[in-house]
């Protein structure tokens, strides 16, 4: 993937000239997870991963503004963002289903 100026596009590398656009803008974090083969993509607010199918899940709203990525954990992946009366906290996401945890 090249993420520039808070657009993203996959590329393919066995055929360059396949691409496809990310559906997350502006694009704030990204954390490629080669064991789950997904590459998950945070906006402000969501949460978008890729598989080598495509869009492998949608998180929903996790944050209320300023998502953040901080790693991949077994089958959870671990988040920030803020959310209102608390400017700071955590939440989770089943690396299989995108269902989060703690979001708002």
């Amino acid at each position: 993937c090249v993420v520039k100026g808070g657009a993203g596009c996959l590329v393919r590398t066995d055929d360059p000239t396949t691409n496809s656009e990310i559906d997350a803008f502006p694009i704030t974090d990204v954390l490629a997870i080669p064991d789950r083969a997904l590459v998950v993509f945070a906006d402000f607010t969501d949460l978008i991963a890729y598989g080598p199918d495509g869009v492998a899940w949608r998180s929903g709203r996790v944050a209320l503004d300023d998502a953040e990525i901080i790693r991949a954990e077994g089958d959870t992946l671990h988040g920030a963002g803020f959310f209102g009366s608390v400017n700071r906290a955590e939440f989770t996401v089943d690396l299989q289903t995108g269902r989060p945890s703690g979001a708002p």
